[in-house]
């Protein structure tokens, strides 16, 4: 394992010795399973804000291919005929 140094005010250090005296474990282990709880907590919540992104971008896509869906064949063949114009020209 890797040692960390950090700095504590007086009362979060008290509260840290405190709990671990409480729980029968070490102030350092204590201190590892906080983190890693955050950590954990924190890539959950990045999870859900991608799954939320992604279901706001599956309603967006199901609109654009409506959209695109509701155009005629007429307007098809118009927005072909504007690309190859474009290619050529």
């Amino acid at each position: 394992m890797r040692r960390v140094v950090c700095q504590l005010d007086e009362k979060l250090a008290e509260r840290v010795f405190r709990l671990a005296s409480e729980m029968g474990i070490s102030r350092s282990k204590l201190v590892r399973q906080a983190l890693e709880n955050l950590i954990e907590e924190h890539r959950q919540q990045r999870v859900a804000q991608m799954k939320s992104g992604y279901k706001q971008m599956a309603q967006t896509n199901l609109d654009l291919a409506e959209e695109t869906m509701a155009c005629s064949e007429a307007d098809w063949e118009s927005y072909e005929v504007k690309l190859l114009e474009g290619e050529s020209g």
